[in-house]
């Protein structure tokens, strides 16, 4: 079952009337496995590809990217967001790790949003905030 719940101080909430009726059909004191993610903004999400756009728009380092995705890719072996896997030859491979909504929580997204947005003014050789404000703009 999956339910969606608001945080009031200390407390969980049901969010809306369906999620209501499934915790009342929990027996009270009954101990419940939950695993917790703040569910992801979408606008969060335009303005990170908004952001990338702008980077990719302005990019005049080498190596040249023929498309975001390239720059997505860069970017996040850039800042670690890649996962390691060791063959059975011992040699390690290294990937890219997804952002998917289903991957990444909203709390997780805006830590790598912070770490790509530093990471691209930097490269771009501009402040961080105009980097964002013209992100915003072409939002």
């Amino acid at each position: 079952m999956k339910i969606f719940l608001k945080k009031k101080g200390f407390t969980l909430v049901p969010a809306g009337q369906s999620d209501l009726d499934i915790l009342k059909k929990i027996d009270n004191n009954k101990i419940v496995e939950c695993d917790m993610r703040q569910s992801r903004n979408v606008e969060f999400h335009r303005l990170f590809f908004a952001m990338l756009r702008v980077a990719f728009d302005n990019w005049r380092g080498q190596p040249g990217y023929k498309s975001t995705d390239e720059l997505l890719i860069a970017l996040k072996y850039e800042i670690g967001h890649v996962h390691r896997s060791f063959l059975f030859d011992g040699k390690i491979v290294t990937e890219a790790k997804s952002i998917s909504f289903k991957n990444m929580d909203n709390i997780e997204f805006k830590e790598f949003f912070d770490r790509c947005s530093n990471c691209l003014s930097k490269h771009l050789g501009i402040h961080v905030l105009d980097l964002l404000k013209e992100s915003e703009e072409r939002k």
